[in-house]
């Protein structure tokens, strides 16, 4: 079982959560950058568990009002692309309605990240709040971008037009969530051969977790999950999920 995104830098006793992860039979974690100074912590955890952790870099659209263009210019010269696996989690945040100088330096650092992934053949990992039209617009001005919406909370009909665009769509722990109805929807309408799973640990712990602490070892309950709502092995789920990641990752 692969966890496809969660956020390793969170936790101050990361022995015994990948301890834990190894023991729920999770055999990758993708750990996610948000801002700039994530990346040497997670280069830090890459080499200690090299085997076991990826790492995927990015600026999240909540934290780009902290620095500006020349900031994250700078900070992609400076990375080794042999260390990172893509770009993320990258994308634009509507949630609390900000204005619209706000949203054009979203959307500018969303713009930036991508040009830097498609340079350098690296898939993203797209986090999206009550912005999917523009999302959605810009990305299509990258034709030959690839990449994931993580933690999808959305309905069939979006996951439609982000299948339309070659992208794949990654469940959390929302989808076990009791008044996820649409998530679910979504979950039984995407192909098997476009879906991820992850965490997003520390947050969103599946259900019987909900409101507690996150880690890698509960995907295994959205693997569970989601086995059931499609009606295939988990065994089966498991191979499937591991060729997507493959697919998309180091294709």
């Amino acid at each position: 079982m692969i966890d496809s995104h969660c956020h390793l830098t969170s936790f101050d006793d990361l022995d015994n959560v990948i301890a834990r992860a190894k023991n729920a039979k999770v055999s990758k974690i993708v750990t996610i950058g948000t801002e700039l100074n994530d990346f040497e912590k997670m280069n830090v955890i890459n080499s200690e568990f090299s085997e076991f952790v990826d790492v995927v870099v990015g600026v999240h659209p909540d934290n780009c009002l902290s620095i500006s263009l020349k900031d994250i210019e700078e900070y992609f010269k400076k990375i080794d692309i042999k260390n990172i696996i893509g770009i993320g989690e990258i994308g634009l945040d509507y949630k609390n309605n900000p204005n619209e100088v706000i949203k054009k330096k979203q959307k500018e650092f969303f713009e930036i990240q991508l040009s830097f992934a498609s340079d350098n053949n690296l898939p993203v990992c797209i986090h999206m709040r009550e912005s999917s039209d523009d999302i959605l617009d810009i990305l299509r001005n990258f034709s030959n971008i690839r990449g994931v919406f993580h933690c999808f909370s959305e309905n069939k009909q979006f996951a439609k037009k982000a299948l339309d665009i070659g992208f794949f769509i990654s469940f959390s722990g929302i989808v076990t969530f009791k008044n996820a109805k649409a998530v679910q929807e979504s979950a039984v309408y995407v192909p098997l051969n476009r879906m991820l799973f992850e965490t997003d640990a520390p947050y969103l712990a599946p259900t019987p977790h909900r409101g507690k602490r996150n880690e890698p070892a509960y995907v295994s309950l959205v693997y569970d999950f989601v086995s059931n709502l499609k009606d295939i092995s988990k065994e089966d789920l498991v191979n499937k999920i591991y060729e997507n990641f493959k697919s998309l990752f180091f294709s």
